[in-house]
């Protein structure tokens, strides 16, 4: 059975690249090579420059290549924008934080923490690489300041001890009422003696 639809009379050219674009491939496999997370590691060049992705040569794991390539079509529809700029440096391992520059229009300041990551030549080179990439065409960056930052824990307590002291006393009014009824009565007893005697 034929799996093209080649006349008989086709060149030995035509047949090998319809054999060539035959090919029975799963689309599952295919639609893989296109998704960051399942695409092989050989292929993730190849997948970056299909997705345009900037900054691939500051990538320098399989973990951020990956996370640059995730993030490429988003960035890509948010470019110019200062989380554009800050997205891309946290997938390189690195916090930041973009400043507008009120007193000078189109000016901002970018702020990184390496606490995590360290400076080093090409860590530098990526930075500013990435802030010439993501930045909007009429801005520029006036200073890109580097930090390191210390974390640690600290422990604060705290108690309250609350307590009443009571006494409980009889009670004892006030003012103390007594009333009553009076009765009011008088009796008098006469006793009339009358002696007669005779003369």
């Amino acid at each position: 059975m034929n799996r093209n639809l080649l006349p008989p009379n086709r060149t030995a050219l035509e047949s090998a690249l319809a054999d060539a674009m035959a090919l029975d491939a799963d689309p599952a496999v295919l639609a893989a090579l296109w998704d960051a997370d399942a695409c092989p590691a050989a292929w993730l060049p190849w997948l970056a420059w299909a997705l345009s992705v900037e900054e691939w040569e500051s990538a320098t794991t399989e973990a951020q290549q990956r996370a640059l390539i995730r993030q490429s079509v988003p960035r890509h529809r948010r470019k110019g924008v200062p989380a554009s700029l800050v997205d891309t440096l946290a997938s390189l391992g690195l916090r930041a934080r973009v400043n507008d520059r009120l007193e000078t229009p189109h000016a901002f300041e970018v702020d990184i923490d390496l606490s995590e990551a360290g400076l080093d030549e090409a860590t530098r080179q990526r930075i500013e690489s990435a802030v010439g990439h993501y930045r909007n065409a009429r801005s520029f960056a006036t200073a890109i300041r580097i930090a390191m930052t210390s974390r640690g824990v600290i422990h604060v307590g705290a108690a309250v001890s609350l307590g009443d002291e009571l006494t409980v006393y009889p009670y004892t009014p006030e003012t103390i009422t007594t009333s009553g009824r009076t009765w009011h009565a008088g009796a008098i007893h006469l006793v009339d003696t009358l002696t007669v005697r005779s003369l």
